[in-house]
């Protein structure tokens, strides 16, 4: 094959892209850059002092591995049949796809691009590979690929390649690029983790430094910091599954199909991740989601064990590569209301040989799981120099975890069986097992797969305890063939266990305009008694769209919302601004009588004009009592100076009843006005009552305000409050705060 000269040009610009916005950042914030350098110094400073480089010998190496008790490790496969392998995936028939690189951490000038994808297998069965074939072997720090029945789809820098191999003979025989336009700006946040979803779709990563404008036949897609992409390749529709994270490297979805995420470059350990989610550094949004394991260190490849060849209480584990403390750990999570808790539980691996980096990791065909082992002394790429001899470009592992005295698990015979074969594998415990079984399924199409399976659902042991389980892995074949199962849907929704409704939700959330029944069950989800079946319902009301939508998701409004679920309730309401806000404006009762959801529905667009509605609603009197004080401290914070004189006049009435919540509603006036100037037209004599109300919070935030919105009426009687040696120190100090903002002539004189 040619060299694709493409990305020899995106290797020579990412230099200059690199240069140019460094000098940017110092340019604009010298800060940030000096910020970063101290956090950066000890891990810096012992890369570069390091001396001791370690023996490379595999068997040495293995010798400086330790698994947990009761596990054993092996080698799989090394140097020189592989080198510096990135990321791996095996395809239906077992065999390990393996993205490698040389060039990392920057091609030299002048050379062309010469990194490989190698194809291994061990023919023998004797537990290490010993066959390797090159597929592919013209490009540029390849960092994911996915093996499939149609072909391999590989990242590779600004492209997301697909190669098809018609012979079979481990060599590509025709090369295609589906996506261009990948950002390159900084070579560990490129384009990774290439994960099969559970309907048919490709996840993909891309971190917070790289910026990605991808011309689709469906229009362009910009994701301009990290994230995950959804892609369903046979259509090339493409989306945005969530935001954020610093450098969100694992990705891998549990028994139901929900997303666990890992950071490579954060400290909150496993993340909960669905469609909208926004994890930190996300830009443009006014919440995020925290990470399940705050202090935790920087992860990069996941898995789920899903295995019958690990004990009982490793399954549902979380696998996560900890390549800078050269060790392998685990969490277990649990439900939580509409979320999950995650605890650490023992390292898989731990080691004491400094070249050990795992990255990537795998359950394969026999249950064991399979690391990627970077293999070097040397990590990182900005704090060493490039072509520092210490960099290890030769050398690369593939080891094998597996749990003793428990037998591997027989590979199943997934090319050439039949479609009823591939369906009774989708009840098989080892979650690879199905999921090659649902790609195989993909494709054969559906004239073969949809009249075998509806006989297959139908034949399902109504006794069967995992009955649902099978019933959501044939809808998921269903969605990937485009032809969703409205009764496997209904069948889900109505079954005892909240993880198959929650699963069975989740499938409207994709092209819910395709299916007439989507509302229909969406308004019975959004009514679940498990808040999980109701976040799941608010990503398909989010996608779905209209009115209707957003005055449904706000049936599900509750001031007891756990956190994860009163995110998705206010990304949905952002998300329908257009739908639902004008009609706002029109019937300010649009959600109800109660008018907290109102409320809430505005605070979630967090702008001025959006108080429209409920400026005109506190007007006419049909704010609801319960939510009075929630009104005028929305009001407080968003408003002109037209609505804090409202909101002011109205609190003097409440304070002046001796009702609470006076403080609260001040609270939100000063916060309003601490982001830009204000100056609403108050009397003095409100100003007065307050500064006299019967609670001390009310008093001390009025004379603050009374500084900062330049009342120049109360400046004696703020004067008398600072030198009075009655007055309690907090009072006085805001007294002579407020005097000291006032930008009135008189104030000065009292403040000598």
């Amino acid at each position: 094959m040619k060299a694709r000269l493409s990305n020899g040009r995106a290797a020579c610009s990412q230099a200059a892209e690199k240069i140019g916005v460094l000098q940017l950042l110092w340019d604009k914030k010298p800060c940030l850059i000096a910020v970063f350098a101290l956090l950066s110094l000890p891990s810096s400073l012992a890369q570069r002092a390091l001396n001791d480089i370690p023996n490379p010998d595999p068997e040495y190496q293995l010798s400086k591995l330790f698994p947990a008790e009761g596990f054993e490790i092996s080698l799989f496969a090394s140097d020189p049949l592989i080198n510096k392998p990135l990321a791996i995936s095996f395809d239906a028939k077992g065999r390990l796809w393996v993205a490698s690189t040389t060039t990392y951490p920057h091609i030299k000038p002048g050379e062309l691009p010469s990194d490989k994808v190698y194809r291994i297998e061990d023919t023998d069965g004797d537990g290490a590979a010993d066959k390797r074939t090159f597929f592919v072997d013209n490009l540029l720090i390849p960092t994911a690929i996915l093996a499939t029945p149609e072909g391999v789809y590989v990242g590779n820098s600004t492209d997301l390649m697909f190669y098809k191999d018609a012979d079979d003979d481990g060599v590509a025989d025709s090369e295609q690029v589906l996506l261009s336009g990948l950002g390159t700006e900084d070579t560990h946040h490129i384009v990774h983790t290439l994960r099969a979803g559970p309907a048919g779709r490709i996840y993909f990563n891309q971190s917070i430094y790289i910026h990605s404008y991808l011309e689709t036949p469906h229009g362009i897609r910009e994701l301009k910091a990290g994230g995950v992409w959804r892609l369903r390749p046979e259509t090339l529709e493409l989306d945005i599954f969530d935001h954020g994270l610093v450098n969100s490297w694992g990705h891998q979805f549990d028994f139901w199909g929900q997303s666990f995420q890992s950071d490579g470059a954060g400290f909150e350990g496993i993340s909960y991740a669905f469609p909208g989610a926004a994890f930190r550094t996300t830009v443009g949004v006014d919440r995020i989601l925290p990470g399940l394991n705050p202090g935790q260190p920087k992860f990069s490849g996941l898995e789920i064990i899903q295995s019958r060849q690990f004990p009982d209480d490793w399954q549902g584990r979380l696998i996560v590569c900890d390549f800078r403390g050269n060790r392998v750990s685990s969490f277990k999570v649990e439900d939580s209301q509409s979320g999950f808790l995650s605890v650490q539980q023992e390292d898989l691996v731990t080691s004491t040989h400094g070249a050990f980096r795992p990255i990537d990791v795998q359950l394969g065909p026999d249950g064991a799981l399979y690391l990627a082992d970077w293999y070097n002394p040397i990590i990182q790429h900005g704090e060493v120099d490039f072509r520092d001899e210490r960099r290890d470009q030769t050398r690369g592992r593939i080891w094998r975890i597996a749990a003793k005295e428990r037998p591997l698990v027989a590979p199943p015979t997934l090319v050439g069986a039949s479609v009823n074969e591939l369906l009774d594998y989708l009840k098989a415990p080892e979650s690879w097992t199905r999921t090659q079984a649902k790609w195989e399924l993909k494709h054969r199409g559906t004239s073969e797969v949809i009249p075998a399976l509806r006989s297959w659902v139908a034949g399902l042991d109504p006794e069967d305890e995992k009955g649902d389980h099978h019933r959501l892995e044939a809808l998921w074949v269903t969605q990937a063939l485009r032809e969703v199962h409205l009764g496997l849907v209904e069948a889900l929704i109505e079954s005892e266990d909240f993880n198959a409704r929650a699963g069975g939700v989740r499938v409207l959330e994709e092209n819910p305009g395709q299916n007439d029944r989507a509302f229909e069950f969406l308004e019975r989800a959004i009514r679940d008694p498990h808040p999980r079946v109701r976040l799941e319902a608010l990503h398909g009301l989010r996608a779905l769209g209209g009115t209707r939508s957003a005055k449904l998701a706000m049936e599900s409004y509750s001031e007891s919302m756990d956190d994860t679920f009163e995110f998705g309730l206010w990304r949905t309401m952002e998300a329908l601004e257009g739908d639902w806000f004008s009609e706002a404006k029109k019937d300010p009762l649009l959600f109800g009588q109660d008018t907290r959801k109102l409320v809430y529905a505005i605070k979630c667009l967090n702008h001025t004009e959006a108080l429209s509605p409920l400026i005109a609603l506190w007007k006419e009197g049909g704010v609801s009592q319960n939510a009075v004080l929630p009104a005028l401290q929305l009001m407080g914070e968003l408003g002109d100076d037209s609505v804090l004189a409202l909101v002011f006049e109205a609190t003097v009435q409440i304070d002046s009843e001796g009702d609470s919540g006076s403080a609260e509603i001040l609270d939100a006036l000063l916060r309003a006005s601490g982001r830009g100037r204000r100056s609403p037209n108050v009397s003095v004599v409100d100003v007065e009552a307050l500064l006299s109300s019967d609670e001390e919070d009310v008093k001390i935030k009025t004379a603050e305000l009374a500084g900062i919105w330049n009342v120049s009426g109360v400046i004696g009687r703020l004067e008398a409050l600072a030198v009075n040696p009655d007055t309690e120190e907090k009072l006085a100090d805001a007294a002579v705060e407020g005097l000291a903002r006032m930008r009135a002539s008189e104030a000065r004189p009292a403040l000598n």
